[in-house]
């Protein structure tokens, strides 16, 4: 939702990036602003799984995210990455290679599970739940480091574990343009 008021050039339909789409669920969502919708996932499983989803997408790919941004550079004027940082520790590879394919003024939209009460220490920490928790200092660090100024930071509930919810950042990042 916070992508509404998102749009490509000129308030145009944007070529948008759906960085590990998994089952594509965010496919829906996305393709009534995209001119081109693609959608990138490391698992051929995932993939599998689009099967009803998949004519929101003009492309799916396996493929392993970084290096798939890396060598699309100014590709894309949005790109989401939902529920997927969390298997990333260190996020200076992921922020530059977005940064890479981000056309000038392009959005970067992104989830984050976040360490509660962290403010120091480590800025990210492998749970034993398998995925990764970050500082919202140490990301923020991160894409300032990358070249993206932060436009948006809101705390979300991402999901329920355990009979609890598990807290997060929903954020928004621009390339300047």
């Amino acid at each position: 939702s916070m992508l509404q008021e998102e749009r490509g050039p000129h308030g145009q339909p944007a070529r948008i990036l759906d960085a590990g789409c998994g089952t594509g669920l965010c496919g829906p969502l996305l393709r009534p602003m995209a001119s081109r919708l693609v959608g990138v996932d490391l698992s051929p499983g995932m993939l599998r799984n689009v099967r009803d989803r998949k004519h929101y997408y003009d492309e799916l790919l396996v493929a392993e995210l970084c290096t798939y941004m890396s060598e699309r550079a100014g590709a894309f004027d949005i790109i989401v990455v939902a529920d997927t940082i969390i298997y990333f520790g260190a996020l200076d590879q992921p922020f530059r290679s977005a940064y890479s394919a981000l056309a000038p003024g392009g959005t970067l939209a992104f989830t984050v599970e976040v360490q509660r009460g962290a403010d120091s220490g480590p800025g990210y920490r492998l749970e034993p739940h398998g995925r990764y928790t970050h500082r919202a200092t140490y990301m923020e660090q991160a894409l300032r480091e990358s070249g993206l100024t932060v436009l948006k930071c809101d705390s979300v509930v991402l999901r329920r574990e355990c009979d609890a919810d598990v807290h997060g950042l929903a954020v928004l990042a621009r390339k300047a343009p």
